[in-house]
């Protein structure tokens, strides 16, 4: 991966493009970062392309994506960067381990969730080493030898999960696995002072809200954390887009093979693509068609909070 002279991932820009364009600043973690994909794959990047084909032929769209970033660091990223780029338009890449560490400290239950993140992660690594028929030499060193290292750790989940009260078929499921009240209502609070923020300077504030590869599994109904999230939003007058229902909708026949994640938390360029139509729609909605788009189907649609 590499960052412009900004800092950021994506295209070089000057000083002279920030005052002469209309601006989009978009936060977030390292999906919006883009993880796994090229930097002109992630998704702020194909926004702006969609963006200039619609008419906004003066925008330029900034990747302010951090990996390993959570709500806290998106507060601080804002205050630190609105004078900078002056920005139209903010948006926020909300992912469902974003009230994690270190905004609210190592209690146990986030550190519960840290472990049993890393143990399914680790599962399904070894799942996909045995079904390709990898060795550990094939599967990479580094990871056989992390997986070592966290062996010892992965062996107390059982124990915890039995301390911290979770039923096992949640835990298998990873239906428990982002969802505490308390720790997201207090997170939430900073997207209230986020939008405040930038209210005050007349900026448009808009929040999409990313699942994981196991919440657009079919058969998948667990509500939480989006019924807790989205309705926060809602309250607190927020516009947003819980990008869930569009992979669900949008899952290859219904089969376990998930075309859109490259990892149990991370989009791979097509998803891209797809969070970027729904912004581009959002923020600017179609009237014409796009060049070369006559006969495109119409992607299937996020749930938005309008």
């Amino acid at each position: 991966y590499t960052t412009n002279s900004q800092g950021f991932r994506g295209r070089e820009f000057g000083e002279g493009e920030l005052r002469d364009r209309k601006v989009v600043l978009c936060l977030g973690d390292s999906t919006t970062f883009g993880m796994f994909v090229e930097a002109d794959e992630a998704y702020p990047a194909v926004l702006e392309t969609l963006l200039r084909r619609r008419g906004w032929t003066d925008v330029l769209v900034v990747n302010a994506g951090v990996n390993g970033y959570d709500l806290s660091q998106y507060d601080a990223s804002l205050k630190a960067l609105l004078r900078r780029f002056k920005p139209d338009v903010v948006t926020v890449g909300l992912c469902m381990n974003d009230y994690a560490p270190p905004a609210f400290g190592w209690t146990r239950e986030v550190l519960g969730y840290h472990l049993r993140a890393s143990a399914m992660v680790f599962r399904q690594i070894e799942a996909l080493s045995r079904r390709l028929g990898w060795g550990g030499h094939r599967a990479g060193g580094a990871v056989m030898a992390c997986r070592d290292r966290e062996r010892g750790t992965i062996r107390s989940i059982a124990d915890l999960a039995a301390k911290t009260g979770s039923p096992a078929q949640q835990l298998v499921a990873e239906q428990d696995l982002y969802y505490n009240p308390a720790l997201w209502t207090e997170a939430l609070k900073l997207l209230e002072t986020m939008k405040a923020r930038c209210d005050r300077e007349g900026i448009r504030f808009l929040c999409a809200v990313f699942p994981t590869q196991v919440q657009v599994r079919p058969g998948f109904s667990y509500p939480e954390p989006q019924r807790t999230i989205t309705g926060r939003l809602s309250r607190a007058g927020i516009d947003f887009i819980d990008m869930t229902p569009l992979f669900r909708s949008s899952t290859l026949g219904g089969r376990f093979c998930f075309p859109f994640f490259t990892d149990p938390f991370h989009f791979n360029a097509h998803a891209h693509s797809l969070i970027a139509e729904s912004l581009a729609e959002r923020l600017l909605p179609r009237s014409l068609p796009e060049p070369g788009a006559a006969g495109e189907g119409v992607p299937p649609q996020a749930d938005t909070g309008r």
